[in-house]
């Protein structure tokens, strides 16, 4: 040991010294020794060689972390030759030597650190030529070979350099692994070297650093963003340019679609990652420019049909109901295409300076104007106003001054002089005219379209309808009135013309309540129903009333009216009746009985008992589908003062509820071998969606839905599509006409499809079958149209100038 002593003095006391030796160290000494002492000082110098291999290691990493590799590489060559000195050294010494088996172990640790650090050396060589080659991108022309050729430039260094970043983390994991393996320190105490003789610490600080070397490099991948950011200026330009087009409202032309295109082909024979890492990027551009190009083409038809309306050019507001929906179908649709836009702006956004999201801003901007637009016109509005304006006409017109002196009571001379203006049925019926067409073009529209509106219009169409039968009671009402005043032939009537005069009194009362409760109905729609003649025609019919309970002199007898809103009453509905009674007392005068019962029954039924107010009574009878068709008897009876039963009764007709089908079809004009189809609707009387089944030519399909008629030859076609009914609906049936037409043919040619600057460009139309309108395109772009009979010809010439450089694709529609 004292030898161990004094060499371990020396070496530790210089490097230098250290270094002389283990050159004068004869490498090819045998490996076997007979001098036990020799096998001491092998062991020493080996262990020598340990320290100085781990010094190497400790400045080999340092240069890394300074990514000098030059310098790195000369120590890593060092470290290299050390541990191939200590094998061979490790080689002199035998076997059985107490150390031999610690001594192993550490030089083998050396030998995969070895390893580990040639990982971790070719790694970074890998990084930093990939940056070089990232570094020396140019851009130079947005065409395919430019792209493909940056693309793959690009593809080539994120190879070296994702390999290198990871043979550099494998390298230093592994080199972190071995140190572990190494880390007890009782193994050197027998040769006084301690872990920090070895510099562990500094090792292990370099491994550390490392980690900070690593992060740096893989943050150097935001070069690729960079060369991206660099192919995509061109596309987002023109990207901009389509989304300022449709802020200006022009059609959106075809140059992002070419820049997609490119950049599609370019990504060919890129590697798997490549085009992974590509792939959000060419997708994003392609929902860009088919989401920008298709708002382009909704909004083009949005303004059209917006100038429709703004301009009131049809003149007939179901035409403009129509317009208005189709407009709303288009706002809801580019709705979606900004969703679209939106949706790849994140994906897109690290190629942005910021402008597209501004432009994208603008945009919903300008979609809120649109439906600001558009919720501004009221199109059926007016129409269903003027209908109330209509009935108001009409009720104003049955509000005449009966009570000339205004005593509150009719006199004879006063009935006699009432006057309905007879032009007042004659209104009547053209409104009941108007509501039925309009009631007919609403059936005509699909089921989901204006509901709102149908349903404004069912409580119109109830207030016409007690409109117009008040205008006739009231007239039936005066002619009654009249039969009470007496005159030379004949006395003041009878007890007929009391009780008719009081069911018809009753009866437009009940109308009367019925349209001032409409017209609150109508308020929520934002129609207004002019009710100021209310209060005055109830008070007209209170004088009718009392001007009836005037003639004493014919009621001799009590009687009892009962009065049937309708006689004819489909399921689902429900029936207005009302009941007036007169009474006689003892004195034998007429009066009105309050709190008294009477009996009511309904189609043979029990009788219920009810109570009257004031000599009168209302309510309803539910028609339900407990109900068989046919007649039912409505019977009421009540006990009079003098002890006679009194009655009347009426018939309510049950019947099923009408039906309509609706047909919308996919077209009208069809092309041989097209197929004939439609959406079916069918709506009960009540504007209620029938569900079941329709059947045309013997097949039966489901309604709500659609409805397949083949393929149907040439010429005109009908189509009967039939609703066969039930126990509670009747049957209906809706025809189609249908016209087919032959497939037409159109050949498009071009005597030059490359052309120069000086040439002209020349397009050839030939419409081989059909007549009709042919308009030819450059890409997107309209250029002509003309109309064109079978066999015609059309000849195109434009002067290349106008359409600039580029590859174009001429296109030809048939209309």
């Amino acid at each position: 040991m004292p030898i161990y002593s004094s060499l371990m003095g020396c070496f530790k006391g210089s490097m230098a010294i250290l270094l002389m030796l283990l050159v004068a160290v004869d490498a090819s000494a045998a490996p076997h020794h007979e001098d036990y002492d020799r096998a001491e000082l092998d062991v020493q110098i080996l262990v020598l060689y340990i320290q100085d291999t781990f010094s190497s290691l400790n400045i080999t990493l340092a240069k890394m972390n300074d990514l000098d590799i030059r310098a790195a590489s000369e120590k890593e060559a060092l470290f290299r030759n050390n541990i191939e000195d200590a094998r061979r050294t490790l080689s002199t010494i035998p076997e059985d030597v107490d150390s031999y088996d610690f001594l192993d172990l550490i030089v083998s640790g050396l030998g995969f650190m070895d390893e580990n650090l040639t990982g971790i050396m070719n790694g970074m060589i890998s990084v930093l030529d990939a940056l070089e080659n990232l570094s020396s991108y140019r851009f130079t022309l947005w065409e395919a070979a430019s792209i493909s050729e940056n693309l793959s430039r690009v593809d080539r260094a994120l190879f070296l350099f994702d390999n290198g970043i990871m043979s550099m983390e494998n390298g230093r994991s592994g080199l972190e692994g071995a140190m572990a393996g190494m880390n007890d320190s009782s193994w050197f105490a027998e040769f006084g070297i301690g872990p920090e003789d070895l510099g562990f610490e500094g090792i292990r600080s370099s491994l550390q650093d490392m980690n900070d070397v690593l992060t740096g490099l893989s943050g150097n991948r935001t070069m690729m963003e960079d060369v991206m950011k660099d192919l995509m200026k061109t596309p987002m330009l023109h990207w901009h340019e389509a989304l300022m087009s449709i802020l200006m409202e022009d059609p959106v032309g075809g140059a992002l679609d070419r820049d997609v295109d490119i950049l599609v082909s370019s990504r060919s024979g890129l590697s798997r990652r490549m085009m992974d890492g590509t792939a959000s990027l060419v997708n994003g551009m392609k929902v860009a420019w088919n989401a920008s190009s298709g708002m382009s083409s909704l909004q083009q038809l949005f303004m059209a049909n917006m100038t429709l309306l703004e301009t009131n050019s049809s003149k007939n507001p179901f035409s403009e109901l129509i317009t208005f929906q189709r407009c709303e179908d288009y706002l809801e649709d580019m709705y979606e295409k900004e969703g679209e836009l939106l949706d790849v702006l994140s994906d897109l956004s690290v190629y942005d300076n910021g402008t597209i999201s501004s432009d994208l801003d603008d945009i919903h901007m300008m979609l809120a104007d649109y439906k600001d637009r558009l919720d501004s016109l009221d199109i059926w509005l007016p129409e269903l106003q003027r209908f109330a304006d209509g009935i108001s006409s009409l009720m104003e017109g049955s509000n005449i001054s009966a009570d000339a002196d205004e005593s509150g009571n009719l006199s004879d001379e006063e009935v006699s002089r009432i006057v309905l203006d007879s032009n007042l049925l004659q209104m009547a019926g053209n409104l009941s005219r108007k509501m039925e067409m309009l009631m007919d073009d609403l059936a005509a529209i699909p089921s989901g379209y204006f509901d709102e509106t149908r349903e404004a219009v069912d409580i119109l169409d109830k207030c016409l309808f007690h409109a117009e039968r008040f205008t006739t009671t009231h007239m039936a009402l005066i002619s009654t009135l009249r039969g009470l005043v007496p005159n030379g032939t004949r006395g003041g009537g009878d007890a007929e013309n009391v009780r008719t005069g009081l069911g018809l009194a009753e009866s437009a009362r009940g109308d009367l309540i019925s349209l001032h409760t409409g017209g609150d109905e109508l308020e929520a729609w934002g129609i207004h129903l002019d009710m100021d003649w209310y209060p005055y025609l109830l008070g007209l019919l209170d004088l009718y009333r009392s001007f009836i309970l005037s003639r004493k002199e014919v009621l001799t007898e009590p009687i009892i009216v009962l009065t049937i809103e309708r006689t004819s009453a489909p399921y689902d509905t429900d029936v207005v009746f009302s009941v007036f009674a007169i009474d006689i007392d003892s004195q034998g005068d007429p009066y009105l009985p309050d709190g008294r019962e009477f009996t009511f029954s309904f189609g043979g039924g029990d009788g219920v008992n009810l109570t009257m107010a004031e000599g009168s009574y209302s309510g309803i009878i539910p028609v339900t589908r407990e109900l068989l068709p046919g007649p039912y008897h409505v019977n009421v009876s009540m006990m009079s003062e003098n002890g006679s039963l009194i009655n009347d009764s009426g018939v309510i007709d049950v019947r099923r509820l009408f039906t309509s089908v609706v047909l919308v079809p996919s077209r009208l004009d069809l092309l041989a071998g097209e197929e004939a189809s439609a959406r079916v609707v069918v709506r009960d009387e009540l504007r209620r969606i029938v569900t079941g089944e329709v059947i045309s030519e013997n097949v039966s399909f489901p309604v709500p839905g659609n409805v397949s008629f083949g393929m149907p030859p040439l010429g005109k076609n009908s189509f009967q599509v039939a609703f066969p009914g039930n126990s509670y609906m009747e049957p209906s049936t809706a025809v189609l006409e249908a016209a087919v037409m032959q497939t037409p043919l159109l050949r498009l040619s071009a005597p030059l499809t490359f052309i120069g600057r000086n040439d002209t460009v020349i397009v050839r139309l030939e419409l081989l079958r059909g007549n009709g309108t042919v308009s030819l395109f450059f890409d997107e772009i309209p250029t002509n149209e003309t109309s064109m009979p079978e066999g015609g010809t059309s000849t195109f010439m434009l002067d290349p100038f106008i359409l600039g450089n580029g590859t174009w694709l001429v296109k030809a529609h048939f209309r």
